[in-house]
């Protein structure tokens, strides 16, 4: 059962579920606050790290990961529940003779590669060259499904500034 309290020390509606898990709150100027809603921003480390084709490009720090939904060991989200989810993730595209194609990273839900293929892509050029690429994506999710980036092609390359976030939206 849910319920609705006013806090009048700080101005604040909040509402419960089975009257001891604050869902959302309202302050006095109709901010809302959702604390229990999956969030995280990870980001590598601090050095550079090329990672070739079928790796998950690792992001194994975090600022923050709200709901321990983000796993560093395996770079992966994991869905708590179904809904809309944000995703933005960056890396460098670090073309090289050593491998065939043109760089390319895709997102991955549930190990498969979402509908017509959405990835991050580097360069064209045939020459060596790093260049950073960025994209942000929203994804219908269930609950348990997993999110995270696989190199599919050439390589890719992480350092520090490199991060991939998400945020359940609704």
């Amino acid at each position: 059962a849910g319920c609705i309290q006013y806090d009048n020390s700080s101005n604040f509606l909040r509402f419960f579920v089975n009257g001891a898990n604050e869902r959302l709150r309202i302050d006095s100027s109709g901010r809302v606050t959702k604390p229990y809603t999956p969030a995280f921003l990870a980001y590598h480390h601090s050095y550079d790290v090329n990672y070739g084709p079928n790796a998950t490009l690792p992001y194994m720090h975090t600022l923050y990961n709200t709901g321990n939904h983000y796993n560093t060991s395996n770079s992966t989200f994991t869905a708590p529940v179904a809904g809309r989810y944000l995703f933005s993730a960056n890396a460098n595209g670090n073309y090289t003779s050593g491998y065939s194609g043109i760089p390319r990273a895709y997102w991955k839900i549930n190990g498969g590669n979402v509908g017509n293929n959405i990835h991050l892509r580097g360069s064209d050029a045939t020459h060596d060259g790093l260049e950073q690429r960025s994209q942000t994506v929203i994804f219908n999710l269930a609950a348990n499904d997993t999110v995270k980036i696989v190199v599919g092609q050439n390589q890719w390359d992480l350092f520090g500034a490199n991060s991939f976030t998400g945020y359940l939206i609704g």
